[in-house]
């Protein structure tokens, strides 16, 4: 299972899709963009909610046990069998990325319904150890990049900087890329998901970028 106990209500944001552009970091040919979303200029969508962290402002999960919120972004009928994407956030309090085998610590990317996993972008504690990013589920493969919070909300994740050799993995962020085993034209979801109640931990996230191709 990807994700566990879904909204029923996701939020679209539609976007440019239809226009083909360069994008140096993603690699080679035109890409349509998906997603440009950012919480300090757009409203969480719905299934998120505002959060400030480090004074800057996220959108994060409110829950009390394990779940995910969604977004979807429409990729309006694009066919693409490539995805590319870069996602920012802070962590609050003790993020354990994938002890829990139902769900994470942390953001995944999917497509279709039910749910295929595109990539899983992983939230642990303190190194040196981060041995909760050495045991992914087997339906998240090595599609994932595990990083790491401190003790305050300081630090921002998965942007490929700074991070313990331990605790990486999956191409180089900030920019993931995926090659899908086939086309589709499925709009893309992006779940913040959390294993336990989020006063105690919470995963949030202050950008998105998504393309396809």
């Amino acid at each position: 299972m990807v994700c566990v106990n879904l909204p029923l209500r996701k939020k679209r944001f539609y976007r440019e899709s239809t226009i083909p552009r360069a994008a140096p970091d993603c690699g080679e040919g035109k890409w349509y963009r998906v997603a440009d979303f950012n919480a300090s200029s757009n409203p969480c969508p719905l299934g998120w909610l505002p959060f400030s962290a480090s004074g800057i402002a996220h959108c994060g999960l409110f829950s009390f046990g394990i779940s995910c919120g969604s977004a979807t972004f429409s990729t309006a009928g694009v066919e693409y069998n490539r995805v590319c994407g870069r996602i920012t956030g802070r962590a609050i309090g003790e993020p354990d990325a994938f002890t829990n085998t139902e769900t994470l610590d942390g953001v995944q990317v999917t497509h279709s319904d039910p749910p295929v996993h595109i990539w899983s972008l992983a939230a642990a504690s303190d190194p040196p150890s981060c041995l909760s990013c050495t045991d992914p589920p087997a339906f998240v493969g090595g599609n994932y990049f595990c990083d790491y919070t401190t003790s305050s909300d300081s630090r921002a994740l998965w942007t490929g900087e700074d991070c313990e050799t331990s605790c990486c993995g999956y191409n180089t962020p900030p920019f993931s890329v995926r090659d899908l085993p086939s086309s589709t034209t499925d709009d893309i979801d992006v779940h913040i998901c959390s294993d336990v109640v989020v006063v105690i931990d919470n995963v949030l996230v202050e950008s998105v970028e998504l393309l396809v191709q």
